[in-house]
Formats: C-alpha cells, sequence, structure tokens
C-alpha cells in the first residue's frame, strides 16, 4: 500500500491560515512574486480578489475596508517597485492603527543577483510599519503567522509579511500540519455602572485608595456615588483625546477597558 506523504507547499498553508482567520477578500496588483498565493486564496478558499491599478490604491482599499467593517484586511504587492509603491497607505494605516495585512513578494533568497532582492523590505517595513517579519525558512511559518494576527488582532496597525518566492514553494517540513487559529487575549475587566457598587469591598482597610482606568468623554467627571466613598478624592488626567484616567491615589484596579 502507497504511503500519502504530505506535500503541502508554504503558500499553500499561508492561503490555508488566512482564509481559516475569516478574510473574504484580498485587494492586490498581481505579480510574479505574489500570484501564486493569490490564486490559492480565490480558487481554493473562495476570497474575492480584488484588482487595483497601483499597490497604493491596494493597500489603501485594504485600510478602508478594515476601518468600516472592523475586519482584517488584506492586501498584496509584488517584489521590489511593487512594494515600495504600497509604502504612503502603508503609514497611513499605520498612523490610525487600522488592522491591515500585507503579503509583500520578496525575491528568491537563493537569487542574490535579482535586482528587485537590493531593496530591503525589512527594513522598510520596519520603517513604515513598525511590524513585520521574513519568512526565511519553512520551519518558521507558524511564528510568522503568530506575529501577524497577534498583531493585527490587537489593534496595533498594519503588519507585513515578506515572502520569498523559493521559500514560498519549500515543503512544510510537518506531514500533519494544520493552523492553529490565534485568538484575541480577553480582557479581565468588569464593565457597566453595576461594578461601581461592588468596588468597595477591594478595600482592606479605609484608608486605602485605589485607580480607575479606562474610557470616558473628554469633559466627564467622577459619578457623584464616589462622594458618599470615605477618604476619596477624584482627579483627572487626560492623556489623550479619548481616554481618560481617574486618579484616586496608590492602587491599580482596571474597571473598563477599550472595546
Amino acid at each position: 500500500m502507497a504511503t500519502i506523504i504530505n506535500t503541502m507547499k508554504v503558500f499553500e498553508a499561508l492561503a490555508s491560515a488566512i482564509a481559516a482567520e475569516g478574510i473574504d477578500r484580498i485587494f492586490a496588483v498581481i505579480g510574479d512574486a505574489n500570484q501564486e498565493i493569490i490564486v490559492e486564496l480565490c480558487e481554493k478558499h473562495g476570497l474575492k480578489f480584488v484588482h487595483t491599478h497601483h499597490e497604493t490604491a491596494a493597500v489603501g482599499m485594504a485600510d478602508g475596508y478594515a476601518r468600516l467593517s472592523g475586519k482584517i484586511g488584506l492586501a498584496a504587492t509584488t517584489q521590489g517597485p511593487g512594494y515600495t509603491n504600497a509604502t504612503t497607505s502603508l503609514v497611513s494605516a499605520r498612523l490610525h492603527r487600522s488592522p491591515v495585512l500585507m503579503l509583500a513578494g520578496h525575491a528568491s533568497l537563493r537569487d542574490p543577483y535579482n535586482p528587485q532582492g537590493m531593496l530591503d523590505q525589512h527594513a522598510m517595513a520596519k520603517l513604515t510599519t513598525g511590524a513585520t517579519v521574513k519568512i526565511d525558512h519553512a520551519n518558521n511559518v507558524d511564528y510568522c503567522l503568530g506575529e501577524a494576527f497577534r498583531q493585527l488582532k490587537a489593534n496595533k496597525g498594519p503588519f507585513v509579511l515578506n515572502m520569498p518566492q523559493d521559500v514560498l514553494h519549500a515543503v512544510l517540513p510537518d506531514e500533519k500540519w494544520t493552523y492553529r487559529p490565534i485568538t484575541r487575549r480577553r480582557s479581565c475587566s468588569a464593565r457597566g455602572r453595576r461594578t461601581l457598587p461592588k468596588l468597595p469591598r477591594f478595600w482592606p482597610t479605609p484608608n486605602d485608595r485605589l485607580f480607575f482606568v479606562g474610557l470616558a468623554p473628554p469633559k466627564a467627571r467622577p459619578s457623584p456615588r464616589f462622594a458618599n466613598w470615605p477618604n476619596i478624592s477624584a482627579r483627572q488626567w487626560q492623556p489623550h483625546s479619548m481616554r481618560q484616567v481617574f486618579a484616586l491615589s496608590t492602587r491599580f484596579i482596571s474597571v473598563s477597558a477599550a472595546a
């Protein structure tokens, strides 16, 4: 009886992971360094392909889609000039902390004479997004996917996944490889007004004070019910236009967290 050997390649694994994360469309300019993964995503996993006329538009559209839908925006560019064309939109996405995943085609690592490989895409990605990895071996697929979706699900901004052509066609060493989706860490915060009357039970003595950390409108003030609590003087600190911190002295309890 013949033994069936798993011959899943890196680009097939990446496409499987992207589909498993619920991404349903890709904005891209197709080229020689990204065509395999785009075809895999659209033909096998059913993603909608939105063909743009320029890489700036591809990343910009993924950025807009992410902001309006709340989902991860997916874009793809080819190597060299295709990548550099997307930098302006990447910076814009970073300023808005948009969850945009850019699949960046990359020159083969085994082809040092490729003039498009002279561009250090990894260094440029660090300058534009501050978050990037390069898949330099089939063994680090899980690590790269984990870094990408951890960044995106925490709403820290865009992420660039550099994909050398020769590595994309490498066979995964694990014959039983399957993707395990990265889930967003849940907040342990309490929410709602009903939480406030229960907070005094955290105080071991009447002299202890608390910090309340969370979100509130810019002109918000502490609740009048604080007046009935002993030894509390509330102050506000506004480090950002949409963030308020009620400082009540030396202990820290997170009453609410950003959604």
